[in-house]
Formats: C-alpha cells, sequence, structure tokens
C-alpha cells in the first residue's frame, strides 16, 4: 500500500510543483490608458499586435495605439483567478467603450450641407406673407472627444407679395452642442451671430432697394439622422433676430457627415 502511496505521490507532486512555477506573460499598456495582460499570439511589425488573455478572449490593436510592451512573471497566468479577473474587467472596458464609439458615431467631426424650408415672418414683420428659405451652407465641426463645436451658416429668407419680393440673406457663425440619442440620430443646439442685408424689387422693373448691413443673431435646435458612412438629414427649427426683422425657419437637407 505504501508503494501505491509514494508511486502516486511520485506523480502528482511533480505537477503540482510545475503548476506553480513562474512563467512569463506579456503586458500591452495602451494610449487610452488600459493594460491588457496575455500572450502575444502574432504580431505584425510596426502594424498589428494580438494578444490572447487568461479567459482566452482575443483582442486586436493597432501598433498606434500601443505605448509599450512587456514582461512580467506571474504564477501560471492560465490558473491565475486574478488573472482571469482582471482578463474580464478588460473585455467589459472594450465592450464598453465600442458601445460608446458607436453612440457617437454619427457626431464624428461635423458636417457640411444644405438645406430648404419655410419661413414665417413674426412679430414686427408678421404682416409679411409666409416665404422660403434656403440655406446654401449649413455646417459644423466638433472638437475632438467633445460634444460642442463651432457651426456656420449662409442662408436666404425671401418673400413675396404683389409682385413685390423681400429678400434677407445672411451669414452667420458660432457655437453648436450635440447629444447622442443613438447610433444614427443625434440632437442639435446652435447659438449663431452675423451679419445680414434686406433688398426690395420689384417684378418687371428695375426698382431695387438694398438696406444697410445689420448684425443679428440665429438661436435653433435640430434633428441629424445618419443615413450612411458619409450621408445624412440634417432638420433644424430656427428663430432669427436682426433689426426689425424676425422670422421663424423650419427647414431639411441632406449634409456630408465626416
Amino acid at each position: 500500500m505504501k508503494k501505491y502511496v509514494l508511486l502516486i505521490l511520485g506523480f502528482v507532486v511533480p505537477f503540482i510543483i510545475s503548476a506553480q512555477q513562474i512563467s512569463l506573460r506579456d503586458v500591452v499598456e495602451l494610449k487610452n490608458g488600459s493594460i491588457i495582460k496575455g500572450i502575444i499570439i502574432e504580431q505584425v511589425p510596426n502594424q498589428t499586435i494580438k494578444i490572447k488573455t487568461a479567459d482566452g478572449s482575443l483582442f486586436v490593436y493597432n501598433m498606434a495605439e500601443v505605448i509599450k510592451i512587456t514582461k512580467e512573471e506571474t504564477p501560471n497566468s492560465y490558473f491565475s483567478t486574478q488573472n482571469i479577473k482582471d482578463a474580464k474587467i478588460k473585455k467589459e472596458n472594450e465592450q464598453k467603450s465600442s458601445s460608446s464609439d458607436q453612440a457617437s458615431s454619427i457626431k464624428g467631426k461635423g458636417h457640411i450641407g444644405i438645406s430648404l424650408g419655410a419661413v414665417k415672418p413674426i412679430e414686427d414683420v408678421s404682416h409679411l406673407p409666409t416665404g422660403v428659405t434656403l440655406s446654401l451652407i449649413d455646417c459644423s465641426y466638433f472638437f475632438p472627444n467633445s460634444n460642442i463645436g463651432i457651426a456656420g451658416k449662409l442662408f436666404g429668407n425671401r418673400h413675396s407679395e404683389n409682385n413685390v419680393k423681400i429678400t434677407f440673406n445672411a451669414l452667420m457663425v458660432g457655437i453648436t452642442t450635440s447629444h447622442t440619442i443613438n447610433k444614427e440620430t443625434d440632437f442639435t443646439t446652435r447659438l449663431l451671430g452675423g451679419v445680414g442685408q434686406f433688398s426690395i424689387s420689384a417684378d418687371n422693373s428695375k426698382y431695387k432697394i438694398t438696406g444697410d448691413t445689420e448684425f443679428g443673431f440665429n438661436a435653433s435646435i435640430g434633428l441629424k439622422f445618419k443615413l450612411s458612412q458619409n450621408l445624412g438629414i440634417i432638420t433644424n427649427l430656427d428663430v432669427i433676430k436682426i433689426n426689425d426683422y424676425s422670422s421663424i425657419n423650419l427647414t431639411a437637407g441632406i449634409a456630408y457627415l465626416f
């Protein structure tokens, strides 16, 4: 009986010792602060690395994301409960980061587009008829890692009554914010300031009056819908005020997303 016990111990003890031997694992430190531990199973010089963590998960990173790669001693990393827990936490963080990127993907850096709509005069000019508005340039740019940016628009309003055309053209720039509703929709706000000019002309006549250039502002809310990677729909509800002229503009258009 003692022989069998000794024989079994002769096989088991070396296995237990070898399971606790110190081994090396790779440690990849990323620019976003993450530290991934495991074994690098594939590396393309100056391009990508693929690392396998203790729970069997595979992660691929561009070398541009990597600060440094080192090795550390660890008691059999594949049997370490702590290492498996660390790997699961890292995987959850990666998934959260990926979901966040997808949710804000529509925002990107900005857009440039064109839109058309209706304009309703209000306050002192409410007697004017409803007209049309055209934004030849409607653009925005968001600062890196921020939902705040700059925006601008070049637009014109036109009202026609009894063969008389009243036109208001303006160029305005200012700040904008974007708030993600889902990965395909953003809610936007803008507060712009700039200059505008009126003109009055009559059909079949050389009669035309051009007013002075005046300062004004434009406050708006809107929605931006992503149709594809670089194509979207923009909608805006604007309140415009310049000197005695005030209007509410409702527009929709198409935009290039970048």
